[in-house]
């Protein structure tokens, strides 16, 4: 009976990404959801170690689990919202939720080795790499849904901006061969 209440215990925890809960895996509302559940589980273990003389599940271990497993939660929720507040001060809360892309005409686009170099008429590369990083910041705590095909979203993306004539130059780059592919399929080099 202990081998089966260790089991779904760890079904329970790999459901949700196991003991190394990462911020990025989740966003804050889901994190927070985790805590919740995650505490609700621990409180019953304790109980049922307190109020039951059955040994047949280890429910202090399991009660400990569960409280740790929340606190990493906690943490990376915690994170989340320091890492939003960080990249967006300063910023309108209704333009972190905007692309910034949006508000740019492309005026040129050169393929890279690791990715993609953009251009934006009339951007000002500081403000625009600033927008990137918040409108990303935000929705790894708020959530990605809004913008599936947003290339701000990609896994393992780097940006970099630069002045350029006329606007700015955003940098698109990545180790990860299927994010590049992904910006370059996304923004494609004009056809002479």
């Amino acid at each position: 009976m202990r081998s089966v209440a260790w089991a779904l215990a760890a079904l329970t925890l790999a459901a949700c990404g196991g003991s190394g809960t990462k911020p990025e895996d989740m966003t804050v509302e889901e994190h927070q959801a985790a805590v919740a559940s995650d505490e609700k589980a621990a409180r019953l273990h304790d109980h049922l170690r307190l109020h039951r003389r059955d040994d047949a599940v280890d429910s202090f271990a399991l009660a400990k689990l569960y409280a740790s497993h929340a606190a990493e939660h906690g943490a990376a929720a915690k994170q989340l919202d320091a890492q939003h507040a960080a990249a967006c001060e300063g910023l309108a809360a209704e333009l972190q939720g905007e692309c910034p892309l949006m508000h740019y005409r492309v005026s040129d686009v050169e393929r890279l080795a690791d990715g993609v170099r953009v251009t934006f008429r009339g951007a000002e590369a500081g403000a625009l790499l600033r927008h990137a990083e918040c409108h990303r910041a935000h929705g790894a705590s708020e959530g990605r849904e809004e913008m599936p095909a947003c290339p701000l979203y990609s896994k393992g993306l780097n940006l970099r901006a630069e002045p350029s004539e006329g606007g700015a130059a955003l940098f698109f780059t990545s180790a990860e061969a299927a994010t590049v592919e992904r910006v370059q399929s996304m923004y494609e080099p004009a056809r002479p």
